[in-house]
């Protein structure tokens, strides 16, 4: 066992476990690329009047799978990967705050800028492809990316370099992997021009999910900041202002409130 900076028991997985994960999640992709390709789980989607999406329907059944070999058969535990009821119900209040605190600000810069404020009228599927990401896809990819890979890296990179040191390459190896993996995907739905540029992307994303989830060791504030890039939930309709990128900034701004606020009681009750 070792322990990690937050003083959670991070249990050392298997590399053998480890090496298994990268090798399938390629292969995972491939498959529910070409699933959605085919229309194979549109009979799901449809008994649920479209309010369950293919993306949640795929990602629900990775966690699964890869639950299993993670925690299962590798032997981790759920707060190894960043999990902790406590931190959750922080993040979420961080979460919320933060989502409120952006429509407010929106509302009113239409105000002062007389754009007219309309409800959209596609709320159902709004909300439909909202829920697919944030319980989906990136609950899933933080899971297994910054949970899991980056976390096994780390550990065992401390006690052979500074911590700096570990970061950076903990997070440039995780990265890199998620990276590669997001090319199947790419592939099926991106001109093969963009593919250079959309992997470069996608890695500074991950270092940057990588420096949250390090920073404050908390897997949801990863998962939140991951969903609202890929799909930001908004019941009005912005047209086509870059409304997700104020949430993002405007949470990262929260979580650091609440760092500061942490750090303080801590220094208060070991003084």
């Amino acid at each position: 066992m070792l322990k990690t900076e937050n003083d959670t028991d991070v249990k050392l997985v298997r590399v053998s476990v480890i090496l298994l994960v990268v090798f399938l999640l390629p292969i995972t992709s491939w498959f529910w690329n070409w699933a959605f390709k085919l229309n194979l789980l549109d009979f799901i989607t449809k008994s649920s009047k479209y309010l369950i999406s293919n993306t949640l329907i795929a990602n629900l059944l990775n966690i699964c799978f890869y639950g299993v070999l993670i925690f299962h058969i590798g032997k981790a535990s759920i707060a190894s990967v960043g999990i902790n009821r406590t931190k959750t119900i922080n993040a979420l209040l961080v979460s919320i705050l933060s989502w409120v605190v952006t429509l407010l600000i929106f509302i009113v810069f239409s105000f002062i800028n007389e754009i007219a404020i309309e409800i959209n009228p596609s709320v159902r599927q709004e909300v439909k492809l909202a829920i697919g990401q944030l319980f989906g896809n990136a609950l899933f990819e933080e899971i297994i990316f910054r949970g899991f890979l980056f976390s096994q890296i780390l550990i065992r990179l401390k006690n052979k370099y500074n911590r700096i040191n570990s970061f950076i390459f903990a997070s440039v190896i995780s990265s890199f992997v998620f990276s590669v993996i997001h090319i199947p995907n790419r592939m099926f739905i991106h001109e093969v021009t963009n593919l250079l540029a959309d992997c470069v992307m996608t890695f500074l994303f991950g270092i940057i999910f990588c420096a949250i989830f390090y920073w404050r060791k908390n897997l949801l504030y990863v998962v939140v900041i991951h969903s609202f890039l890929n799909y930001a939930l908004f019941v009005i309709n912005t047209n086509d202002i870059p409304i997700n990128l104020l949430f993002v900034l405007l949470y990262i701004g929260f979580i650091l409130i609440e760092s500061i606020f942490d750090l303080k009681y801590e220094r208060k009750r070991f003084n």
